[in-house]
């Protein structure tokens, strides 16, 4: 932790202390150019003799002053180091206190390895403890430079700790894999079935539809010919009952003529019994009885009988051919009224067998009706086609698709974790593109994790390896940081001020843990200069978090509009004082 600074004549700085005592989020306010960053600068040069932003020797020293000094204190775990970097244009000395023995002074060049004997290797310094766009960004270098950084990680000699690890991943992967694989090839089987089931109902729904529209043809071509034979029968029904209606009428009729003959008949025969009785009167003895009417036979009725006698006679022969003609017109009328009842009987006979096919006609109508409603609602069509829609349905074959598409993918996804531990078990100095691949890809990991962290919606921040001669005029190998976001990908240098600015500091803190990880390197302290550039609120609240969550030890945010003071529990404030140096105040 650092515990003390202490600068005289570094850069726009006269003289000035600052003792920071808390490992939480520092707030270091400022206006533009008062000295906010040259403060930690003056934190850089004193471990190293350099400055983040590359500057030469003699620009530290300010402007009118002969020489510039620059004291830092570090508590570690094991001691409390001190260290003063003094430059002029004749010297550049180094004194390092440890706890309470004598100082030992060296030459600039000279002090570095007793420095990061204590305090661990600066080489990396720049990149993992400073961020802004006045320090060095890992994002912001060369694709050449960031391949040498990787390089170099990939080279470090703690890479062994990942190599027990990655020999735990292989176990695990493995595992992983061949029950990945049993899923994988369950599921393809269930696809399989589900999908012959889909297809096996398709064609038998295929079938029952063409079964039933083809019968649907038939029968609705019977129910025309059914309803036009009843529509025949109706109308040969209605000639029946004209006809039968005719042949009643004229039956009557003739019954009543023949009623008449008879009555007629009866009475001519009647005429003609009494003047046969009369004539026989006349024949009898006076005074005898008729035995016919048993009539007494007097003169007088003889005279009266012979007065008429020869007149009736005469009419005698006359009634009889009446009789006779009256006779044969009743016989030619009960011909015809038993020609009328023959005819009537047939018609009964015709307009029974009518009823019957009608009634017939209306059954197999009624009956063809009912087949197109069973057809129409036919159980196998409707049985198919739930079938189908069951198969075609959330649970049925997309779920299966998916769930084989998801473990191609897990497959996939665990074969190339596997290749990678595999590969890191057997030592990755063996290939050197390889070895730089396998930390790029740790490193892209941890740059998408933190890039989603600050709230950038990507799928993936990638680092690609460029080997020489893979483009025309690549001497060395390089490095690209490429931005994916479902089909597309970009390069970061075509993002936004904002997106930028939040993939810089995702790769800020991924560097950082992944120097920690392979290096052992924590500087224990961090610099972030205006890290909330170009976001908007709900951003810069999302990198609060992730600061506080993610990077460990003192945090100091330079910020020049303080806007979010009040989740600083400390906070300094540089600015320039009447000789135009720079001062500090806590808030």
């Amino acid at each position: 932790m650092l515990t003390q600074i202490n600068v005289v004549d570094f850069m726009p700085f006269g003289e000035a202390i600052f003792l920071p005592d808390s490992e939480e989020l520092l707030l270091v306010m400022g206006e533009n150019g008062t000295g906010k960053s040259a403060l930690f600068e003056a934190v850089y040069w004193s471990l190293t003799g350099q400055t983040v932003r590359g500057m030469s020797a003699a620009n530290v020293i300010r402007h009118g002053a002969k020489s510039c000094e620059v004291t830092t204190c570090w508590q570690t775990d094991e001691a409390q180091i001190t260290i003063t970097r003094y430059k002029s244009k004749s010297e550049n000395r180094v004194e390092i206190w440890i706890d309470d023995e004598e100082s030992e002074t060296y030459t600039g060049a000279e002090a570095q390895p007793y420095i990061e004997e204590h305090l661990g290797d600066l080489s990396l310094l720049s990149i993992v403890a400073f961020f802004g766009r006045k320090f060095q960004k890992f994002s912001q270098m060369s694709a050449r430079d960031r391949a040498d950084l990787i390089d170099v990680l990939a080279r470090a000699s703690s890479w062994e700790a990942f190599r027990a690890e990655a020999a735990s991943d292989v176990a695990i992967f493995r595992r992983d894999l061949a029950q990945i694989r049993d899923e994988l090839d369950e599921a393809e089987q269930h696809l399989e079935n589900q999908q012959q089931a889909l297809d096996e109902a398709r064609a038998n729904l295929t079938e029952a539809k063409s079964a039933q529209k083809s019968g649907l043809v038939e029968l609705r071509k019977n129910e025309k010919g059914f309803r036009a034979e009843l529509v025949q029968v109706e109308k040969d029904l209605a000639a029946i009952d004209k006809r039968s209606a005719r042949i009643n009428k004229l039956g009557n009729a003739r019954d009543a003529e023949a009623k008449d003959y008879a009555e007629r008949i009866a009475d001519k025969r009647v005429a003609i019994t009494a003047v046969e009785v009369e004539l026989r009167h006349y024949d009898l003895p006076e005074e005898s009885e008729c035995p016919t009417c048993g009539q007494r036979i007097s003169k007088k009725l003889r005279d009266a009988i012979a007065a008429d006698r020869s007149k009736v006679e005469a009419e005698l022969p006359q009634m009889q051919a009446d009789l006779d003609e009256l006779i044969a017109e009743n016989g030619k009328v009960v011909d015809t009224i038993r020609a009328l009842s023959e005819e009537g009987r047939s018609a009964a006979e015709t307009e029974r067998n009518l009823r019957r096919d009608e009634t017939q006609s209306r059954e197999s109508l009624a009956g063809v009706k009912r087949r197109i409603e069973r057809l129409n609602n036919a159980e196998d069509v409707t049985r198919y086609t739930e079938r189908v829609e069951i198969l075609k349905g959330r649970e049925g074959v997309p779920m299966w698709r998916k769930k084989v598409k998801d473990g191609r993918a897990s497959l996939k996804a665990t074969e190339h974790g596997l290749a990678c531990a595999e590969f890191w078990t057997t030592g990755f100095k063996q290939i050197r593109y390889m070895s730089m691949q396998r930390v790029a890809d740790l490193l892209s990991t941890l740059m998408s994790r933190s890039v989603r962290a600050l709230g950038f919606d990507v799928d993936e921040l990638t680092c690609t390896i460029w080997k020489e001669g893979s483009r025309k005029g690549a001497t060395r190998p390089e490095v690209n940081i490429m931005v994916r976001r479902g089909e597309y990908e970009d390069p970061v240098e075509a993002l936004s001020e904002g997106e930028t600015q939040r993939v810089d500091l995702a790769c800020f803190i991924a560097i950082g843990q992944l120097v920690q990880a392979i290096e052992g390197f924590d500087p224990g302290f961090r610099v972030l200069d205006e890290p909330l550039v170009g976001m908007d609120d709900g951003g810069k609240f999302r990198t609060f978090q992730l600061l506080a969550e993610t990077l460990q030890g003192q945090r100091f945010v330079i910020d020049h509009d303080g806007n979010f003071q009040d989740l600083f529990r400390d906070a300094l404030i540089v600015e320039r004082n009447d000789e135009d140096l720079a001062e500090l105040r806590s808030l």
